[in-house]
């Protein structure tokens, strides 16, 4: 019982620690710190940047040779997608650890949880659409010269995956399963 409650206060001092942080700085959390760059990264500032150091060409695109004031409008529209988001995203990771404390202490309120899985739905969606805003927006701020690079090395990347057997839905790894 004391290692669960020990446990339980743990989590919830990482939690507010992250909320904190996030209130701080919430750019810099959601980017890894990194800035920069103008080719597309799945898992870097939005999709069209690849900052230095992150999966180094793990996940690299196309140069798609973006302006100062291309990149500029792009940041633009990741901090106008992280404000408008804060709150969903913020609720997503207490959701998220209220859940897993509640799993883990063993006093399971299955209407609670059920409860907790609709108000993450929610949110996810909110942060979903917001999302894809974002990225219909950038697309809107290539040129046509650069969309046709973005479609060159997306088909590349489809039928490279096709080649190597690759599809959704497979092995997820660090990503799939659990609670």
């Amino acid at each position: 019982m004391r290692v669960r409650t020990i446990l339980i206060v743990s989590m919830m001092a990482v939690l507010v620690l992250g909320l904190v942080a996030a209130q701080a700085d919430p750019g810099k959390m959601e980017s890894g710190g990194k800035k920069g760059g103008d080719t597309i990264g799945k898992h870097s500032e939005g999709e069209f940047a690849h900052g230095p150091g992150r999966h180094k060409g793990m996940h690299q695109g196309p140069r798609l040779d973006l302006t100062k004031e291309q990149k500029t409008q792009m940041r633009g529209l990741v901090v106008d997608f992280l404000n408008s988001t804060r709150s969903a995203r913020t609720a997503k990771m207490a959701l998220k650890d209220e859940k897993k404390a509640m799993i883990i202490s063993g006093k399971i309120d299955s209407k609670r949880l059920a409860a907790i899985d609709e108000e993450l739905v929610k949110a996810k969606a909110q942060v979903m659409t917001e999302r894809l805003k974002m990225k219909r927006a950038k697309l809107e701020l290539l040129t046509d010269e650069q969309k046709d690079r973005l479609g060159n090395f997306m088909s590349r990347k489809v039928m490279k995956k096709m080649h190597h057997g690759k599809h959704r839905g497979g092995h997820r790894g660090m990503h799939g399963g659990g609670f």
